[in-house]
């Protein structure tokens, strides 16, 4: 008669847990008028060995009169501009008690502080800012139906805003 034992697959054994990397990132401009900006640390972040999947994520700013932070989910994060200034952003990612550190710099300023561009012109194509053609030899008054946005008229980047 068989002996009853049961056979399982061996389970991968890390025997020493590796710190992550994380990706290094250029310092990050950005506007207070732009909207903000996201980031997702759990994409900058790589392990060379374990599982990807147990991995902790955090993030702290250093000027939160700056910019403040906010976690939409977990490694993901989004930084909306305050004021001008400097700021620093430091993520974390955490596997097995081994923790990897980066540092991101935010420059913060106040944008363009364009309040309005009157542009004299012909009939002339209007391309979304993806490059797409939205009307093909607008007039002035096709234009001034467009909603508010950016667009490429004449070869040159618009922001149009409503009255």
């Amino acid at each position: 008669m068989p002996e009853k034992y049961y056979w399982f697959p061996a389970m991968a054994i890390y025997p020493v847990a590796t710190a992550p990397v994380i990706a290094s990132v250029p310092t990050v401009d950005l506007s207070t008028d732009a909207g903000d900006f996201y980031i997702d640390i759990a994409a900058l972040t790589s392990l060379n060995i374990g599982n990807r999947h147990l991995m902790t994520y955090s993030a702290t700013i250093d000027r939160d009169d700056i910019c403040n932070l906010s976690c939409t989910a977990p490694g993901k994060y989004v930084v909306s501009p305050l004021k001008e200034g400097l700021a620093t952003l430091t993520v974390n990612a955490s596997y097995r008690g081994v923790t990897a550190t980066g540092y991101i710099d935010l420059s913060v300023d106040y944008g363009a502080g364009l309040s309005e561009v009157k542009v004299e012109c012909t009939d002339s194509d209007v391309y979304g800012i993806d490059g797409t053609l939205l009307l093909r030899d607008a007039s002035p008054e096709d234009i001034d139906r467009l909603p508010a946005g950016f667009y490429i008229i004449g070869r040159r980047k618009i922001y149009k805003a409503n009255h």
